[in-house]
């Protein structure tokens, strides 16, 4: 395989991953702020309801912030070690250090962008059943309403 399409498969893969992780960040924040916004889905759902459904997406979005961090410090630590001086790079010897060995594993494990990935889609798949499950199909169908379990509280 030439460097070019090497280049180009990369570039792919690179657009695809930074979508995705703008769809998920998105919904991530949409989904609740529509959740919290739309006054008859409010009637709907209990607040402990809320609370979950709330609670699922956030952590989503917080897999994807950790994977961010993790990927943030990895080439940090790989630049810095390569164009600087250093702590963590053995002056006489150039061997560099722990440090820079787990930031090479967790920039090159793909696991860590599957873990990542799939554990959003999971909690965003379980919010999102979760929301349609609470809400009735028949508008005549008695619910506890959010609302008025507030006031109660």
């Amino acid at each position: 395989m030439s460097d070019r399409d090497k280049e180009a498969y990369y570039d792919s893969y690179a657009g695809f991953a930074t979508r995705l992780r703008y769809w998920f960040i998105a919904f991530g924040v949409g989904a609740p702020t529509l959740i919290l916004t739309q006054e008859h889905v409010w009637d709907e759902l209990t607040y402990s309801t809320v609370k979950v459904l709330v609670s699922l997406f956030f952590a989503g979005i917080g897999l994807q912030i950790f994977y961010a961090i993790v990927h943030k410090w990895s080439q940090w630590k790989l630049y810095k070690c390569e164009h600087t001086d250093d702590p963590d790079r053995d002056k006489d010897t150039h061997e560099r250090g722990k440090r820079y060995c787990v930031a090479k594993w967790a920039d090159s494990a793909y696991v860590i962008d599957w873990v990542a990935d799939l554990g959003t889609l999971f909690l965003f798949a379980l919010a999102t059943t979760l929301l349609l499950s609470a809400i009735p199909n028949d508008a005549d169908t008695p619910s506890e309403s959010l609302t008025e379990e507030m006031r109660d509280n």
